[in-house]
């Protein structure tokens, strides 16, 4: 999987696909003046346009193909097999979605069947163990696992999209335009980390580590696809269809270990927050009498893991980010006391 980044729109983005959108739909609209036009492709809509893109990779892609509906030659007709017209634009758009939407559902299957995914280059020998992988599968028995045969059932119909006429053709491109979005992939893995981390918080968040694990998961490990990885080569993942979490809840001494297969060191995390915490309050405070008594608690409180406790429940552990005066201290000192 490809490390996509997520996009941050601003005016300038904003602008920019906005305009798109508008001359796009402006030329639609030009087309129609004279006559109905059936075979040209829908007016678009800009919030669900912006809705679908995730990248900056995806805004190009979008922007540029809207662009080029413009040119004279994009609006020559194709004729499918079931004698329906559309645009040589959209055909030609179609089918590039339809080839990515097929090749997300064989990647889907694959995961299912426990295969590592296709490479884009493979050796003659790679080729042929896949073409014996995939025949053995065709002779084994036709009962098994029924998503895989619901994947399999709309790579059937993806590929007889051609054969399609009005209102299935119209549902056949809608149903395209959202299996063969090049984001599909970014999208499963940000709603298996979403329903993982609400998982995390339904059924974990009364327990002791689970505050340093979010902290870490959202620090280290906020892309989607590296949030993925890291459960399954951790062997914490639980499933392998990624659309749905497992609600397996752990008690505190499994949870503990369940922190530790992911590579988290808890008392260096608190360990480290404890000697963070303490210089800013040495930064900020050192100036005043008062801080001697600040000090005073720090002293009581050695150990990092009652430290962090303490600064948590207490609410403080963005203190650092608090004004710098005395009157300040003075609230810190009384609500750790």
């Amino acid at each position: 999987m490809s490390k996509l980044r997520p996009l941050q729109w601003n005016k300038t983005v904003t602008k920019e696909l906005r305009t798109a959108v508008s001359n796009f739909n402006k030329r639609i609209r030009e087309l129609q003046i004279d006559e109905e036009r059936d075979y040209l492709p829908s007016e678009l809509d800009y919030k669900e346009v912006k809705s679908r893109i995730k990248t900056k990779d995806e805004l190009n892609r979008v922007t540029r193909q809207l662009k080029q509906f413009n040119r004279k030659e994009s609006i020559e007709l194709e004729q499918l097999k079931s004698g329906e017209y559309l645009t040589k634009w959209e055909y030609k758009k179609l089918k590039k979605e339809q080839e990515r939407a097929i090749q997300n559902a064989e990647e889907q299957i694959r995961e299912l069947k426990g295969r590592k995914p296709l490479k884009k280059r493979m050796s003659k020998k790679e080729r042929e163990k896949e073409k014996e992988e995939n025949e053995k599968e065709k002779n084994e028995s036709k009962m098994g696992n029924s998503e895989i045969r619901q994947l399999e059932g709309r790579i059937k119909d993806l590929q007889e999209f051609e054969y399609l006429k009005g209102v299935k053709l119209k549902r056949m491109k809608t149903r395209i335009n959202n299996l063969g979005d090049v984001n599909y992939s970014y999208r499963r893995t940000l709603n298996y980390r979403e329903k993982y981390m609400e998982a995390l918080e339904n059924h974990h968040s009364h327990l002791d580590g689970y505050k340093e694990l979010v902290d870490y998961l959202n620090k280290k490990y906020k892309n989607p696809f590296d949030f993925y990885n890291l459960m399954k080569s951790t062997g914490n993942i639980n499933i392998i269809d990624i659309q749905w979490v497992s609600d397996e809840v752990f008690e505190q001494n499994e949870f503990y270990g369940f922190i530790e297969d992911l590579g988290i060191d808890l008392e260096e995390i608190r360990g480290e927050f404890k000697r963070s915490f303490e210089q800013s309050m040495k930064d900020k405070y050192s100036k005043y009498e008062e801080y001697s008594e600040l000090k005073e608690i720090f002293e009581k409180h050695k150990n990092s893991s009652e430290f962090y406790k303490l600064i948590h429940n207490k609410d403080l552990e963005n203190a650092k980010y608090m004004r710098n005066d005395r009157e300040t201290l003075k609230n810190i000192i009384q609500r750790l006391k």
